[in-house]
């Protein structure tokens, strides 16, 4: 089966209670609709359960022991982490994403039990994946935090919809809220989308700064004297004012873009 006839199958919906995959011997797999499984000369083949039946949990489980212990460590997890993988809330869409790669069965049919959303490398084209740091921004009056590091655990954003917000996906980062210094326009909680590119007061937005250790969240405004000032939405808060010469222990790290939250 060619390149190019796998891609048309894993797209059609499925509506049987089983899928045969068949790997040949160059590691390739040929999604079909079957009731019994059809391994074709000396190719292994096992039945692609009815996911709809299934939890996440369980399909995962699946999916992963289709794949070999010793290609397992590839995805970025230990295996007694992976194991005790039973929700969507356990799960890395990065780790679900290598998993599908590895094993040839859908993206789609792991997390909905289904073949209809589309292929591994569709989902890799349409989507930025945006990595989430290790570190929770003060909307208050700042909360100490140690270095930046990434999490294990990414953020998935249309490409194109991280374009119209001016931002080059590779600089995208997501971050949470902390705090109610910038309540009503930042809740404590919600989920911060921002351009590491931008370190530099280009004009009265919300930044994510650094200074003496803390990560904070603020509006900040560059005054004609050369003073910083630091404004919380929140009334109860009053603004900051970094004079000139302490300007330089306020590093801009970057620039809120967008923001959300659960309802």
């Amino acid at each position: 089966m060619t390149r190019k006839s796998v891609r048309s199958t894993e797209k059609q919906a499925v509506d049987s209670s089983t899928v045969d995959i068949s790997v040949d011997r160059e590691g390739q797999r040929a999604i079909r609709q079957a009731a019994v499984v059809d391994s074709g000369g000396d190719a292994p083949a096992f039945h692609l359960p009815d996911g709809r039946k299934m939890s996440i949990g369980e399909r995962f489980q699946f999916a992963l022991r289709v794949l070999p212990v010793d290609a397992r460590a590839d995805l970025g997890r230990n295996e007694k982490t992976l194991r005790t993988w039973k929700t969507a809330d356990d799960m890395s869409l990065n780790v679900l994403i290598a998993l599908a790669a590895k094993t040839g069965i859908p993206i789609s049919w792991i997390v909905e039990g289904t073949l209809s959303i589309g292929t591994t490398r569709e989902l890799v084209e349409e989507f930025s994946f945006v990595p989430k740091l290790l570190v929770e921004a003060s909307a208050g009056a700042g909360a100490l935090s140690q270095d930046v590091a990434f999490d294990a655990d990414i953020v998935a954003f249309r490409s194109d919809w991280l374009r119209k917000l001016g931002i080059n996906p590779r600089y995208a980062r997501a971050m949470f809220a902390r705090g109610d210094g910038m309540w009503p326009t930042i809740n404590d909680g919600d989920l911060l989308l921002v351009d590491e590119s931008i370190t530099s007061v280009v004009d009265d937005g919300i930044y994510i700064i650094v200074s003496h250790g803390a990560v904070r969240v603020k509006r900040l405004q560059m005054r004609r004297d050369g003073s910083l000032l630091l404004k919380s939405d929140n009334t109860a808060y009053e603004a900051e004012v970094v004079p000139p010469p302490e300007i330089n222990d306020v590093r801009v790290a970057a620039r809120v873009r967008w923001y959300g939250r659960s309802i």
